[in-house]
């Protein structure tokens, strides 16, 4: 009894340090990541190491081990074309979650309104400035509220566990029984702090999509 009320304790720990980290959890080793184009391979965790350069393999590549730096950056140590070394958090996407079943409930939510008004409800839209009043109203409408200065925390207690993360704010959510995606942005002026909602796309296709799928 004393052990497992002592692994509930360390679990609750643990799961508040998360929620209290501005920057979403990094992948736990034996997760998975995907880069694309080119980036530096660094011999060791840091930023002052010898690197070299590699492309993509264009495919998801196990994590084998995460380091965070003092600056709080994330690294993942992987194996790359035969080379073993470190990858910093710019640049890879993670595999987070599954699909999400509640950015598809707002999809059918927001179709619901759509329909009532006699339009149909979009496959995409773009949300690239919440301060202009058509982009606000659009994200009214599919989310229900106005989420103008919402965090990443915010974010994920509505929507939970994306299904791709890059850090350190992008989230992605296909949406579950659809082949869409929605993406959320968040601007970043501070390291002390969680970002805001900077943009939100819906798109047709999956995160891992190229561009233009639209």
């Amino acid at each position: 009894m004393k052990k497992f009320l002592l692994s509930l304790i360390l679990a609750v720990i643990a799961a508040l340090s998360a929620f209290a980290d501005p920057h979403p959890p990094a992948p736990s080793k034996g997760q998975w990541l995907y880069f694309w184009e080119t980036l530096k391979l660094y011999r060791k965790a840091s930023f002052d190491s010898s690197y070299s350069e590699v492309e993509s393999p264009e495919k998801w590549i196990r994590v084998s081990s995460v380091k965070h730096d003092k600056d709080n950056n994330s690294w993942y140590k992987v194996k790359i074309n035969g080379q073993t070394g470190w990858l910093p958090q710019t640049g890879v996407r993670l595999k987070a979650g599954g699909k999400s079943k509640a950015a598809a409930n707002l999809y059918k939510q927001y179709s619901k309104k759509m329909s009532k008004k006699g339009e149909r409800p979009p496959h995409y839209f773009y949300a690239r400035h919440l301060t202009w009043d058509e982009d606000f109203e659009v994200c009214r409408e599919f989310f229900g509220m106005d989420i103008r200065g919402k965090t990443v925390s915010d974010v994920r207690g509505k929507l939970g566990t994306p299904t791709y993360i890059e850090l350190p704010y992008f989230l992605y959510y296909e949406l579950d029984g659809y082949n869409m995606t929605l993406s959320i942005t968040f601007n970043s002026e501070s390291e002390d702090k969680e970002g805001t909602v900077k943009e939100v796309y819906l798109t047709r296709g999956g995160a891992g999509d190229e561009e233009g799928n639209d």
